[in-house]
């Protein structure tokens, strides 16, 4: 029997009972016509906030302050708002290493860009000899000479004019400030610190010169022998020059000499007509589930409606605040954070439902509701949270710029759920009162059933068994050569460039590509100093020249002027290093969320949600196969996959969290495994539902009102998220009871072997 509370002060004055109907102070209003007014001022300032958002803000005489709207000061990357390319050509050493060098800078230059914050940046191999790089958010071509730098030629030579070692041989450079006095310091590599270690040892007493571009920029005398492969160049001006001194040292410690030939300004690769229809997309998205929320949790629903929105304006509002560059894998962080934060207020409230249902009052239900809720809402994002944090760590390009948003999704999401909804929640029971329950949730008076339909009990194997079917279809494809089509980041392919001649819209340039015999999705950008030159990124065909003259044949119907400029073989954007980053951030964000499942709840678990994730990758990878007309497997799909990674597991501890608290209670004794796990997914399959149907909103809208650019991530994104409702109520649960009742098994049987051994006579 449940204890009286004591009287007294409440520890939490939101957990406190208020009655509408209390007497006001003298002198004051009541707590009714207070939260009213608190309410009222907090939907005003959100108000406020919002537009000034949405349409910014002229402040001060003759409007000498301005107050941006947030969506043009964020930092778009280059699909979104175009930025700048440059083309260089590897100088040759002659050696017969000069594919391996090529790649090798091709490595370098991406880590180096990523390392400045152009995560999006593209790098990769054109011809037999160049190297394209593409960076966003840049509006002078000019600007990527302080990026990338100019490559230079650093050397250290000794007093008689011998070489001691080149700028190949400088691990790292940066400005640091020693004896408050600008420097670079620099770090060796294993083969630069002996070299620099044998000179300096012959040297001591005498100066070393170290020139770049055959200017010296500094003559250090050895004092003593260095032999711990760093050090750092002085005599520099100011923070500025030891800045760009590091970067020009930075850039010419390539594995290659190479010169510049062309940098030019590009446009966004999606167009200006994609990122309208997402942000349409987006927009509807948002008005349905807002709508949703309110039609099916009432009032409740309302809290969570305006949570919501508090979390998109501080989302956008550190987007608009920082470096972090939003682009079409970013937007999956977005979608997958807008469906966590959905999907943590209707776990919420579907708890406080099932309190109201058992008859308690609607105080005491939103306290326990919230109290029963937070472990799930707690597991869920932490797990997310360890698959972004690996992913930001170890990914580079379009992982890390997917792992930098859903990072801050999360995190703003788990914030709004547990603080701003439980404040609003608290403040609307405030103004409305507590005598009508059914104002804030739609509940049956009868109480929660305990016993799952047929339909929802143990069917794992029937379950897996057709999951195996499609795997093994999709292979049997692949075999006969109807297997993933792999897009251009992964194969490359060829680059045309046009002189248009005038302004053109790129979707009739891709309706020319597709005339002219192409059946995939090409990928068309503006270049050039009034962006009238078209540059068509299509993978290698057969016959290449008669397909060339058919494009040209079509293209000069629309564009008379149009004037062929070049063609280039290009290499893949995605290359070897990014999908083995992607493969093994997965593979390690796997094992922590593995070990952190272990950890709050049983190893079984955290292997049953392991074998879950496999399963969805696996259905979504194959469903690709069938749809292989529609969808390319190019850098977004991986991000695709690092969502379905991310939102899936929600679903799963959900179902977890809820199988934990009913082996707590006494009814479940007597109860196996097995219905332990039907009972709990019945429990839960309105809220999985519902978190499933919430994020599915905003994804089938940009499926339908985008355009083929963006269908190309959105449909691997609605199958997976299917495939993970599939999994967390027809396997995973059924998976973990069927690995506990093997362990259980397995320690008895080695129980019982250890006493029997001990019971057994010896013999001589």
């Amino acid at each position: 029997m449940a204890k009286p509370a004591k009287p007294g002060k409440p520890k939490n004055p939101l957990d406190k009972v208020w009655s509408g109907n209390r007497a006001p102070r003298a002198g004051g209003i009541n707590r009714r016509s207070r939260s009213a007014i608190i309410l009222v001022a907090l939907l005003a300032v959100t108000a406020v906030i919002l537009t000034l958002a949405l349409t910014g803000a002229r402040f001060g005489p003759g409007g000498l302050y301005v107050l941006h709207p947030w969506g043009e000061v964020i930092n778009l990357g280059l699909d979104l708002r175009g930025g700048v390319y440059t083309v260089y050509r590897g100088i040759d050493p002659g050696d017969g290493t000069f594919d391996a060098l090529m790649d090798g800078t091709v490595n370098v230059l991406t880590n180096r860009l990523t390392a400045q914050g152009y995560t999006e940046a593209a790098v990769v191999r054109q011809g037999s000899d160049r190297i394209r790089i593409e960076i966003p958010a840049i509006q002078d071509p000019q600007e990527i000479l302080n990026i990338i730098g100019t490559p230079a030629v650093l050397q250290f030579f000794d007093p008689d004019g011998a070489l001691i070692m080149e700028g190949k041989d400088v691990k790292t450079a940066r400005a640091a400030l020693v004896d408050n006095q600008a420097v670079v310091a620099f770090e060796l590599t294993d083969e630069g610190a002996v070299k620099f270690a044998e000179a300096t040892q012959r040297n001591i007493g005498r100066t070393i010169s170290i020139q770049l571009d055959g200017r010296v920029i500094s003559s250090p005398r050895v004092n003593s022998a260095i032999t711990g492969g760093s050090g750092y160049i002085e005599g520099m001006s100011g923070a500025q020059e030891a800045n760009q001194l590091a970067l020009l040292i930075q850039s010419g410690a390539l594995p290659l000499t190479i010169e510049q030939l062309e940098v030019s300004a590009i446009s966004a690769t999606l167009g200006v007509e994609a990122l309208s229809r997402a942000v349409l997309a987006g927009a509807v998205a948002l008005a349905i589930i807002l709508a949703f929320m309110a039609a099916m949790y009432r009032l409740s629903g309302v809290v969570a409606d305006i949570a919501l929105i508090l979390y998109l304006l501080a989302f956008f509002f550190i987007l608009a605040n920082s470096m972090i560059q939003l682009t079409l894998a970013g937007v999956l962080g977005v979608v997958l954070g807008i469906g966590m934060a959905v999907d943590a207020n209707v776990v919420i409230f579907e708890r406080i439902r099932e309190e109201l249902q058992r008859g308690r009052p609607l105080t005491l239900a939103v306290r326990t509701g919230f109290s029963n809720a937070m472990s799930a809402v707690l597991d869920s994002n932490v797990t997310t949270l360890i698959a972004a944090f690996v992913l930001m760590i170890f990914g580079t390009g379009t992982i890390k710029g997917f792992a930098n948003t859903l990072a801050i999704s999360v995190v703003l999401s788990m914030l709004t759920a547990v603080f701003v909804t439980r404040g609003l929640l608290y403040l609307m029971i405030r103004v409305v009162g507590s005598d009508n329950p059914r104002l804030f949730a739609a509940f049956d008076s009868a109480g929660v059933k305990r016993s799952a339909p047929a339909f929802l009990r143990d069917h794992a194997r029937q379950c897996l068994a057709g999951v195996g079917v499609i795997v093994v279809l999709a292979l049997g494809l692949s075999a006969f050569g109807a297997g993933l089509n792999i897009g251009i980041d992964f194969t490359g392919g060829v680059l045309l460039k046009y002189e248009v001649g005038q302004a053109f819209d790129s979707i009739d340039i891709e309706r020319a590509v597709r005339e002219a015999g192409y059946d995939e999705l090409p990928q068309i950008a503006k270049s050039g100093d009034n962006q009238t030159q078209a540059q068509i990124r299509i993978k290698d065909v057969d016959e290449f020249d008669a397909y060339r003259a058919r494009l040209e044949d079509i293209l000069r119907e629309e564009y008379p002027d149009i004037e062929y400029l070049s063609v280039d073989r290009i290499g893949a954007v995605a290359g070897r290093q990014l999908v083995n980053n992607a493969i093994g951030s997965v593979l390690l964000a796997a094992a922590l969320m593995l070990a952190y499942i272990a950890i709050r709840f049983d190893l079984f678990s955290g292997m049953a949600a392991v074998f879950g994730l496999v399963c969805d990758i696996a259905a979504m990878a194959s469903f690709m196969v069938f749809f292989r007309s529609f969808v390319q497997i190019n850098s977004t799909f991986i991000a695709a996959c690092l969502t379905i990674v991310g939102y899936s597991i929600n679903n799963t501890i959900i179902l977890f969290d809820r199988i934990r608290e009913n082996q707590r209670k006494s009814d479940a004794r007597g109860s196996s495994r097995m219905e332990m796990v039907s009972r709990s997914v019945y429990e839960t399959i309105g809220r999985t539902t519902n978190t499933t149907l919430t994020t599915l909103v905003a994804i089938v809208t940009l499926f339908i009102l985008g355009v083929s650019a963006t269908r190309e991530f959105a449909l691997p994104l609605i199958i997976g998220i299917f495939a993970g409702l599939f999994s967390s109520t027809k396997i995973n649960g059924y998976v973990w009871a069927w690995l506990a009742e093997r362990g259980r098994n397995w320690r008895f049987l080695k129980k019982n072997a250890g006493s029997a051994a001990r019971q057994s006579p010896g013999r001589a």
